[in-house]
């Protein structure tokens, strides 16, 4: 969300008589879970605090390895599930709705990096994976991204600001990403700063 989280990760397996395991956010913003007895695939919600203000959110995995939790995981999440708020599939999704997800989810991860495109080659982000795909907490690339704007979704409505100007960058129903309105105006853009020294680790918001 712009700095690390600082608060705790809960996983929950996919088993008949679901499992859950938790663990807390590191300074650099990683978490790690041992999922060797858990049946895949995962839902993931972290929840804490980041500059100030309270967060809560959420992410997928299909198996074990990297699992980014960031404010896109959670709208590519709600998107995957066909729901307003991810929260309602990490409290309530069942197998079916788990299969659906591992099935759409990296649809729908396709069609924000296609949506922000432009934001992303602001920030050098290229085709990166902002769920799968490991990153630093390094003030470069995805996070540097993160660093410089705010992505907060609401009521079912995924809105992208500038930081610093307020000026909204992209909006869209987290149902409906695919006819998202992106301001494809270089002023609203934020701008990629120098590169920042900052503690390594896998970044978990």
């Amino acid at each position: 969300t712009g700095s690390p989280l600082v608060g705790q990760v809960t996983l929950r397996d996919s088993s008949l008589a679901r499992k859950e395991k938790v663990t807390v956010v590191a300074n650099d913003g990683s978490f790690s879970i041992d999922v060797a007895d858990m049946q895949a695939p995962f839902l993931l919600k972290a929840t804490g605090t980041s500059n100030g203000a309270r967060h809560n959110l959420f992410s997928f995995a299909a198996q074990p390895g990297t699992a980014n939790i960031n404010p896109l995981s959670s709208a590519a999440l709600a998107h995957a599930a066909g729901v307003d708020d991810p929260a309602v599939v990490f409290d309530q999704a069942d197998s079916a709705s788990l299969d659906r997800i591992r099935e759409r989810m990296p649809v729908s991860v396709t069609t924000l990096r296609t949506q922000l495109v432009t934001l992303f080659e602001v920030f050098g982000v290229g085709n990166r994976n902002p769920v799968n795909d490991f990153f630093v907490a390094d003030h470069d690339r995805m996070d540097a991204m993160f660093d410089s704007v705010r992505i907060v979704l609401s009521n079912g409505v995924l809105t992208i600001t500038n930081l610093t100007s307020g000026a909204v960058i992209f909006t869209a129903r987290v149902k409906d990403l695919e006819h998202g309105r992106f301001t494809d105006n270089h002023d609203h853009l934020p701008k990629r700063g120098p590169r920042l020294a900052a503690p390594t680790g896998v970044q978990a918001v």
